[in-house]
């Protein structure tokens, strides 16, 4: 049953093939209303599954992530790098050497993320998905072949990290895509949550089992991926915007739990998605120079899509100024370097992911109770203060006041928890949910580029800030930049709670970009 019309067909026939009273009650009997699947067990279920199954690509990219912390003290033969060290052997790698270790997956990052956008949009989100598995598990192979070879180190960080990067475009996109606007916020968590649920199974199989073992039982995760998404749908709104529609039908009647071939909510969404990808389709029937130029009007500041990219880029840059990825990175040698902590280095490194996984499970309700914009402000606010909390109590122990043995530990949980509620996954979720469709591949990557830009480099330069600054002034600056980022959250960022696709841009396109706060 052909529900939209043909490409072909003229402006005044476009609903031709679309009830009228469909149209005009669109919104109450969309992804708002509650006739027929749209609001029931089975499509709450089914796109829950969708999302989980799309996230177990992001678990491959968190088990990236958090290798280093148990991998490079074995790799250094630090002191109390538990089973992991092998005691008198010479260690194989520098330390130079391990700061690139930990730093060039970034540099992956940086080349996964700017091609992800385009080929999510050219072959589809799921196929590119599927793609991905394939350099997670070579990435883990060459580790297993080649365990404490240099080259072959740099080799698998680099490829892991170019998975890593296009699985953060396109998972926000795809969660996003095939939700209903009222599970839009828990399912745009589930990159981030399956992120930290990858990064302790790091830190948990690392303290457990040798370092070879670790990096193979890593590898099996990308072959659970891949088995597991094989048969998910693709995005509804991929297929519409190729005029795929009895494809689109049918995914969209699967996630939305409809059982019915005359179900009104699923066919009020069908004609939304015509309106939403009309520009998708216009865009694809230019050629490749007049495609570059329409893009590139489109993107002035005051424009919808100038004003996406603007506060996703600088969620974006406001997320990685917090270092996060630094103490991820780095867990251990930060609790192996502060003097006084009472609890070892590896069982803190467990408890900073458990606390990390919790945090960030706890986001599934309260962005749904509270919103975006008062979790995105809460988290930088508590990061500040946690973090400032930490660099006072370096600094009086640097004046001969030693630090309680609780204190590093207490504070870096802090940090955890309140990223995990809000600057942790809601940069990407917001990211997916304020680009326009037809913009949305391109606004993701040049956003999720940067991002990779900043994780190399806090990565990379974390180590030589504390040695150049000292820790309390290093930790200091985070607490400014955390700050700062309050500010910007406060006066740019909108909230999208609740909104319709149609909502948050017709927001973007008629308020002033500072004043989109209130909104």
């Amino acid at each position: 049953m052909r529900l939209l019309p043909k490409e072909e067909d003229s402006d005044d026939s476009l609903y031709g093939a679309v009830p009228l009273p469909l149209i005009q009650r669109d919104h109450a009997t969309s992804t708002h209303g509650s006739e027929g699947g749209s609001h029931s067990w089975e499509g709450t279920r089914n796109q829950h599954l969708a999302a989980f199954l799309a996230g177990l690509g992001a678990l491959c990219a968190g088990a990236v992530q958090g290798w280093t912390a148990p991998a490079l003290p074995y790799l250094l033969h630090e002191a109390g790098a538990g089973t992991n060290y092998t005691a008198g052997a010479p260690a194989p790698i520098s330390a130079d050497q391990a700061s690139w270790v930990g730093a060039i997956a970034a540099l992956g990052g940086l080349a996964g993320a700017l091609p992800a956008g385009h080929l999510a949009d050219t072959l589809g989100r799921r196929a590119v998905l599927l793609l991905l598995s394939l350099p997670f598990a070579l990435a883990w192979l060459l580790v297993v072949a080649f365990p404490v070879t240099v080259p072959a180190l740099y080799a698998s960080r680099f490829v892991a990290g170019v998975a890593m990067g296009a699985v953060t475009v396109v998972v926000p996109i795809y969660n996003e895509e095939i939700a209903e606007d009222r599970l839009r916020g828990p399912l745009g968590i589930y990159l981030d949550l399956m992120v930290t649920v990858g990064i302790l199974w790091s830190y948990a199989v690392g303290a457990a089992v040798p370092y070879v073992w670790l990096a193979a039982l890593c590898g099996l995760l990308p072959l659970l991926f891949a088995a597991a998404f094989w048969r998910a749908p693709e995005s509804p709104v991929f297929l519409a915007s190729r005029d795929r529609w009895d494809e689109a039908e049918k995914a969209l009647r699967w996630l939305r739990g409809s059982r019915s071939l005359d179900d009104q909510a699923v066919k009020g969404e069908l004609v939304r998605l015509h309106l939403s990808v009309a520009g998708v389709r216009r865009h694809l029937g230019l050629s490749r120079l007049s495609a570059l130029r329409d893009t590139a009007r489109s993107f002035y500041l005051g424009s919808p899509a100038g004003k996406a990219a603007f506060v996703v880029t600088g969620l974006m840059v406001v997320q990685q100024l917090t270092f996060i990825n630094a103490f991820l990175f780095y867990t251990e040698d930060i609790f192996r370097g502060i003097a006084g902590a009472s609890v070892s280095p590896l069982t803190s490194t467990v408890v900073v992911g458990v606390v990390q996984c919790l945090a960030t499970a706890a986001s599934f309700l309260l962005v749904q109770v509270c919103g975006r914009r008062p979790l995105l402000l809460a988290s930088a606010l508590v990061i500040a203060l946690s973090v400032g909390t930490l660099a006072v109590d370096l600094a009086a122990a640097g004046e001969g006041a030693g630090p309680a043995g609780w204190l590093p530990l207490a504070c870096l949980c802090v940090c955890m928890v309140a990223y995990s509620l809000g600057l942790g996954p809601l940069p990407w979720l917001m990211m997916a949910e304020l680009a326009p469709v037809e913009h949305k591949g391109l606004i993701s990557s040049l956003a999720v580029f940067v991002n990779w830009v900043l994780v190399f480099a806090v990565t990379f330069a974390f180590n030589g800030l504390v040695a150049l600054l000292g820790a309390a002034a290093t930790y200091g600056g985070i607490c400014a930049a955390c700050l700062m980022g309050t500010l910007f959250v406060y006066l740019v960022v909108p909230e999208t709670r609740g909104k319709s696709r149609e909502e948050i841009q017709d927001g973007l396109r008629f308020r002033p970009l500072v004043l989109a706060c209130r909104s």
